[in-house]
Order: C-alpha cells, then structure tokens, then sequence
C-alpha cells in the first residue's frame, strides 16, 4: 500500500518531517503491531509500519535495527519533543493516530 493512502485510511498525522521521504514510491508491505521491544527485534522487518504505544526513545533505537517504513503510535499518543528530534535525526517516520491496533487494521484490510 502506498505510504500516502497508508496515512489517510487511519487518519494520522506525520509527526517527523517527511521532507526526506518520496511518500510516492514509499510502500507498507506489511503491519507489525507489539509493544515489546525485544519481539520487535526479532520480527519486525522492513517494509512493516510498527504499530505501538510505547512512549520512548527506545522505539526509535529498534526502528533503525528493524527498517521499518514508520511506527505508528496508536491511541493518540505523541512523542516528547526530545524524542521526536531524535527520530527527525535519525531519519524515522513517526506518524500518530486516534485509532487503536484493532481500527488500524479494519481500516487497513488486507494490504497485500
């Protein structure tokens, strides 16, 4: 799915500058949704929009390892300025929505 119709269909806001990114060429090929950050390690990979509702810099650490396209933080959480700086740095989508996991994905459907 296209990173732009990925944004409208759960109605988020792109927290992090999206200058960097081409949204036109940018696809999610999958959704990973935990709040574990060692699960997320290990499973998550790239092409995966994270959804979570963890609010921490750590999130941003494990979007690296992971390539994920962007994390989605859910229930209307939003980042610290401070950690949202740290992911503007480090070049990490950060969108937020309204919508829990299980509306993102009844908005989302199948994807593939």
């Amino acid at each position: 799915m296209n990173f732009n119709e990925f944004c409208e269909r759960i109605d988020s806001k792109i927290l992090t500058n999206s200058s960097v990114l081409n949204e036109d060429k940018l696809f999610i090929e999958n959704i990973y949704i935990c709040d574990l950050l060692s699960k997320v390690m290990s499973t998550a990979q790239s092409g995966d929009a994270w959804i979570t509702v963890l609010n921490s810099v750590n999130v941003i650490a494990v979007a690296l390892l992971t390539e994920v396209v962007c994390v989605v933080l859910s229930e209307g959480i939003e980042f610290q300025k401070e950690i949202l700086e740290k992911a503007e740095k480090e070049g990490v989508t950060i969108l937020s929505t309204r919508l829990n996991a299980y509306e993102i994905c009844l908005k989302i459907g199948n994807i593939k």
